[in-house]
């Protein structure tokens, strides 16, 4: 969580990235006792503050924290800013896919 504190770090992002291999990794206990150790919170200010890349592997960790623990998903719902963000992240992604099938 020490290297997340400062999102807009490149070692923000290298700390996000770690932890998207690592919570590919992990069990529900395991991704349970993370995410109530504030390590969702930090992840999500990654995901809000940080740079494309950070942003990206934020949201990826962020669903691999999620995936097997309810109360994780109702810590994401109450940081501010997280869903609009997870929101507006999957409506650009989407965009560029229908751009891309319109020009194919």
């Amino acid at each position: 969580i020490p290297r997340l504190r400062v999102p807009t770090t490149p070692d923000a992002c290298e700390a996000v990235k770690e932890l998207v291999d690592i919570t590919n990794m992990t069990t529900q206990k395991e991704d349970a006792l993370v995410g109530g150790e504030g390590l969702v919170g930090a992840t999500v200010s990654v995901m809000c503050k940080g740079s494309v890349q950070a942003r990206v592997y934020a949201a990826w960790a962020l669903a691999n924290l999620v995936a097997k623990v309810e109360a994780n998903r109702l810590i994401l719902a109450r940081e501010q800013g997280a869903l609009q963000t997870l929101v507006a992240m999957a409506t650009s992604e989407v965009e560029k896919e229908r751009g891309a099938a319109a020009r194919a």
